[in-house]
């Protein structure tokens, strides 16, 4: 199937509640994607709720009437989370429908890790993750709003601890300082922890965004950077860099999972961009957001924009908000965002 990014739902359940924020904290380093804030269900029947929640799976009685067996000594409560995965890694199912192998792995590591911490464990009373985007993403939506407004729970927030990497990222205080010299630059630190640069987000980026007269500044001192870092010694992460015209990303891995980004970006200009995207009707504050009109449609995420005034002014930041409303619609904005230049 062709790869595009898919939303999908994920529940854990309140058998877990003691590790709702551990949980959390573990889908977001190991998606590669994007992770709504986690929102709280307040339940008051947990039996209606988990029959509600598989009311469209392939699950037989038997087996939803043993997790319901162990449910109903669990708190009620959930925590539904929405998860966007850039690459879904679609497989077909027996029945010939798809459903998504990002999802199954994020369902069997979660599992995993955790199973050992919930007493009388049973397949499986911690975390639910819907893997098929036309079927069950819109079911668990109006699952979930049936039981009222969710809310963000008081341990969530963009700088919440942990997962951290203790060992910190060698030269990268020098690097950061380096390029705030260069006009234009705009460095987003969302989701760090405290004490960045010294510790980083296990699984968490930097994003670097700058104008097109800047961005050759910004890839010269990234490229000084990435030859500190091979010039330290042995590390036990590898460096990747990924070099596309309007678009730079050092990746540190361990294995294949990720474990520090920096992504740097070139800006679009935003009046272009918001006005073409309102035509195309694309344009949608309330859902996801894009970034990278750049090379490759597949990555819907957030645009940052810095768009120059008129000589002799500031620089002005905006953000804007580009809904996956089709590839038909984005490939004509993408087009028209083309002949415009």
């Amino acid at each position: 199937m062709a790869r595009a990014p898919a939303r999908l739902v994920a529940i854990v359940w309140g058998c877990a509640v003691h590790l709702w924020r551990e949980i959390a904290h573990a889908v977001l380093s190991e998606v590669d994607g994007s992770v709504s804030p986690p929102c709280v269900v307040r339940v008051p029947s947990i039996e209606q709720f988990v029959r509600d929640v598989y009311a469209v799976d392939d699950v037989s009685n038997r087996s939803l009437a043993l997790k319901l067996s162990r449910q109903r000594r669990c708190s009620a409560d959930a925590v539904a989370m929405n998860i966007t995965f850039l690459d879904p890694q679609w497989r077909s199912k027996g029945n010939g429908k798809p459903i998504s192998r990002a999802m199954e792995n994020l369902k069997k590591v979660i599992r995993s890790r955790f199973r050992s911490n919930v007493t009388d464990y049973i397949h499986d009373v911690i975390f639910h993750g819907a893997d098929n985007e036309a079927v069950h993403t819109s079911h668990l939506d109006a699952v979930i709003s049936s039981r009222g407004r969710c809310y963000t729970p008081s341990w969530y927030g963009s700088s919440m601890a942990g997962p951290v990497w203790k060992e910190g990222l060698p030269n990268l205080l020098l690097y950061l300082q380096s390029i705030c010299e260069i006009p234009h630059i705009v460095i987003k630190l969302d989701g760090q922890p405290h004490g960045f640069p010294d510790v980083v987000r296990l699984g968490g980026d930097v994003d670097i965004l700058t104008d097109a007269i800047s961005f050759s500044k910004v890839q010269r001192a990234s490229e000084h950077f990435v030859e500190s870092l091979a010039s330290e010694g042995e590390h036990d992460f590898e460096v990747r860099v990924l070099r596309k015209p309007h678009n730079w990303r050092i990746r540190l891995e361990r294995g294949s999972k990720l474990t520090f980004q920096i992504d740097i970006a070139e800006a679009v200009d935003a009046e272009r961009l918001i006005m073409l995207a309102r035509r195309y009707r694309v344009f949608n504050a309330s859902f996801c957001l894009w970034r990278a009109l750049q090379d490759d449609e597949s990555r819907l995420r957030k645009l940052d924009c810095i768009s120059k005034a008129a000589e002799g002014r500031s620089s002005a930041l905006c953000s804007a908000f580009i809904a996956n409303s089709g590839v038909r619609n984005y490939r004509r904005l993408q087009d028209a965002l083309g002949r415009s230049q």
